[in-house]
């Protein structure tokens, strides 16, 4: 039988190691989101200008692209 400390210990341990995989998550959410909204202001940016290069209209097709990237990740199920 598994003594009392023993048990304690590995269920103080598992207490940590799951409360560091949530703080883990929390950080990959928070660049996700910092990411979209730089991407979402530098669209904004691009599409205020009244006549555009060729290169600032791929640019802006790019930036949509990687804004529908990010939110179709987003609204994918992670695993547990």
């Amino acid at each position: 039988m598994i003594s009392k400390r023993v048990y304690l210990l590995l269920t103080a341990l598992l207490l940590l190691i799951s409360i560091g995989a949530s703080f883990a998550g929390q950080s990959q959410k928070s660049h996700r989101l910092a990411a979209l909204q730089a991407l979402q202001t530098a669209s904004l940016q691009l599409s205020k200008l009244e006549s555009k290069t060729a290169e600032q209209a791929r640019a802006e097709a790019l930036i949509d692209s990687a804004i529908k990237t990010l939110r179709s990740d987003d609204d994918k199920p992670t695993r547990s």
